[in-house]
């Protein structure tokens, strides 16, 4: 059940109005007030609907509102004026505000989503899960049950080989369930029939609607990330966010990349890219690439940190993801 409904708020001016008589007593003094009336749903200020000038004699206190005639129209926008300021009307948009704010914040990560969702299939993995819409991309597609999943049985020079799963659904949730639990791993969930696709065409179908979804495997990333900060290897890429670990970082480019270049009983020594990025799609996309293994890649300033704290380094946000060379080459 939604609560919704207008309300209002009066608030008092601090000047009182002289120069017109009060039609009942004759007295020329009024005090005077302002009322905002707004719309709001759970009691949460979505919009504002009016202002009005109020005025009230201060002998005989009657009231006259700006809409009433017996109202000076002449003092209204005087009043308003001195009464309404931003500090009391912005409060009264709160509900737009947090909408907005909400749109702004949804198209953001939709954008961070489809940016990394173009890097996996410009570099496509064994493995992978794209969730199709199956009308457009097979001809005899169901009009109901429109999704399924698609997963990449093998990766070639051109060639991207799929196989499609039994079960189609109708509604988005369902292939994210599969794949989330684990089911779509399985390979009974498949029928056996293959379909190449040239790799160059993946981001146009992508593009047209035809791939809904990309999702990489990435069951117990947590727990294999962890494993590789605790046993670190020569060439492990780290991708970490420079604001929270160094001071006077600029904001719109604080992502960046370490490769481990030594690893010792209880340290490792780090080099750090020459380039940065804005979003950690960047960094990813240099790794998958291949350019993150180009020494030129990197500045020649090394790091030494205890493999002890990387953990920590990890749980404080510092390194936001880590990749294994021989994870990605396979």
């Amino acid at each position: 059940m939604i609560i919704y409904g207008t309300c209002s708020k009066t608030i008092a001016g601090k000047k009182k109005y002289e120069g017109y008589n009060c039609p009942n007593c004759d007295n020329t003094q009024w005090e005077t007030f302002g009322t905002m009336k707004y719309f709001d749903i759970y009691w949460i200020p979505i919009f504002l609907i009016s202002r009005l000038a109020i005025i009230r004699c201060t002998n005989c206190k009657a009231t006259f509102y700006e809409y009433d005639k017996k109202f000076p129209k002449e003092i209204a926008g005087q009043i308003k004026s001195s009464i309404f300021n931003l500090k009391n009307t912005i409060p009264k948009f709160t509900g737009l505000i947090i909408i907005a704010s909400l749109i702004i914040w949804a198209s953001i990560q939709s954008n961070i989503k489809d940016e990394k969702e173009y890097v996996y299939l410009e570099n496509p993995m064994i493995g992978d899960f794209y969730v199709v819409k199956h009308r457009k991309a097979l001809q005899n597609g169901g009009s109901e049950y429109r999704f399924r999943i698609m997963k990449v049985k093998s990766v070639s020079k051109d060639i991207v080989e799929l196989i499609g799963s039994r079960c189609t659904y109708s509604m988005m949730i369902g292939p994210r369930d599969d794949i989330k639990s684990g089911k779509a791993d399985n390979d009974n969930y498949y029928i056996d029939e293959t379909i190449n696709i040239q790799r160059s065409g993946l981001k146009q179908m992508k593009k047209i609607g035809t791939i809904y979804s990309v999702e990489r495997q990435s069951e117990n990333k947590d727990t294999k990330e962890n494993f590789y900060l605790t046993k670190p290897m020569v060439n492990d890429f780290y991708i970490v966010n420079l604001s929270k670990m160094f001071k006077n970082v600029d904001s719109k480019c604080n992502y960046s990349i370490m490769r481990v270049r030594l690893v010792s009983k209880n340290a490792v020594e780090l080099i750090i890219s020459k380039i940065k990025y804005n979003l950690p799609t960047g960094s990813l996309k240099d790794i998958i690439s291949g350019e993150a293994n180009k020494d030129s890649y990197y500045t020649k300033k090394t790091i030494q940190i205890l493999i002890s704290g990387l953990i920590k380094l990890k749980e404080y946000g510092v390194i936001c993801s880590v990749e294994r060379q021989s994870e990605i080459n396979n």
